[in-house]
């Protein structure tokens, strides 16, 4: 039986312009101090039907657990996993992440 996904919309709030001039200067190679970033942002991901399923129970079992705390954790999780295995935190972007498919 095939997996169904669920299709979630994408919203970017606007951005600053502190923080355009912080990735013009990160691409452009000048040093700054990091902008500290906004409280919270939308992220919207497209998940298995099934994987989805698993995180609505574990919440609904889980006390006090948030739909959101639970991605964010999860995320966080396997950022810092990434970034052991890079030897450190990733380079700052030189610009946006290109939306849609990726290239096969």
């Amino acid at each position: 039986m095939a997996k169904k996904k669920i299709a979630v919309s994408i919203r970017r709030p606007p951005s600053t312009a502190a923080q355009d001039a912080f990735v013009t200067a990160q691409a452009e190679g000048e040093q700054r101090a990091p902008i500290p970033p906004r409280r919270k942002q939308r992220l919207s991901v497209v998940v298995t039907a099934d994987t989805l399923d698993r995180a609505k129970n574990a919440v609904y079992w889980t006390p006090g657990l948030t739909l959101a705390q639970l991605t964010e954790t999860a995320l966080q999780a396997t950022l810092d996993a990434l970034e052991r295995q890079n030897g450190g935190p990733f380079a700052m972007r030189g610009g946006e992440l290109r939306g849609g498919r990726p290239i096969k």
